[in-house]
């Protein structure tokens, strides 16, 4: 299967686990998904009415947190599916400003500059093209203190704790959530981790490719760099 054919089964397995999509992550992460995302929404500084990108906003995840640790956010999220674009409308129905978008990682259709942070909480390793996608993140972000924010699984360049990591994601991990999900799904949605990880650079080469777009770059990592979160600026 080619990686489009990939980057599709992905989408339908978000797209079918969007109603227990939190609380399975929740369990298999040990509740750190939920610390990572905080941790990137306060670390990033967000100042009160801030355009805010949450690209791949999913089942609105990351915009919940935003909501909860930001002031007064602007909020604009975008995803290629249709239906959970549908499940984010309904979720946030009323709350704060919200403005939902349809379009690829590949090919923003937005202007140059035009956000002052874009977040990203596990979804950068679902981009199709990882290097044209933070060149369009770079080219959206505004040119003095734009933000980046990633969150995402990682995959440590140390080889004992990538072993442990690997072992846990493409084989522990879709074992746990196929029971925590029984009768829920026909197959399981979750075994779309394994080669979407596969794929995945490093956290080393991701850190330098973010090096390379932005001057100031700074990171932190939950279980033994399984979970990672990237922050990434220019100067003011």
């Amino acid at each position: 299967m080619g990686i489009r054919g990939i980057w599709r089964e992905v989408i339908t397995a978000i797209e079918q686990s969007k109603e227990h999509y939190d609380r399975v992550n929740r369990y298999l992460s040990f509740g750190l998904d939920r610390v990572a995302r905080t941790y990137a929404a306060r670390r990033a500084r967000i100042h009160v009415h801030s355009w805010i990108l949450d690209l791949g906003i999913g089942p609105g995840t990351m915009v919940e947190t935003l909501l909860t640790n930001t002031r007064n956010p602007r909020l604009v999220g975008l995803d290629y599916s249709a239906p959970l674009l549908r499940k984010a409308k309904r979720r946030f129905h009323g709350r704060g400003h919200l403005h939902l978008v349809r379009g690829a990682f590949e090919t923003l259709p937005f202007k140059d500059h035009l956000f002052d942070a874009v977040f990203m909480a596990y979804a950068l390793r679902d981009a199709l093209d990882m290097a044209e996608t933070l060149n369009q993140v770079k080219r959206v972000c505004k040119e003095k203190n734009g933000r980046l924010a990633v969150v995402d699984v990682g995959k440590p360049g140390n080889p004992v704790k990538r072993l442990l990591t690997s072992a846990y994601l493409l084989f522990a991990m879709p074992l746990i959530a196929k029971i925590l999900t029984v009768r829920k799904f026909v197959g399981n949605p979750w075994r779309m981790i394994i080669p979407t990880y596969q794929a995945l650079p490093t956290n080393e080469k991701i850190a330098r490719m973010l090096s390379r777009r932005f001057e100031h770059l700074e990171s932190r990592s939950y279980l033994f760099g399984g979970i990672v979160v990237f922050l990434a600026r220019d100067p003011l």
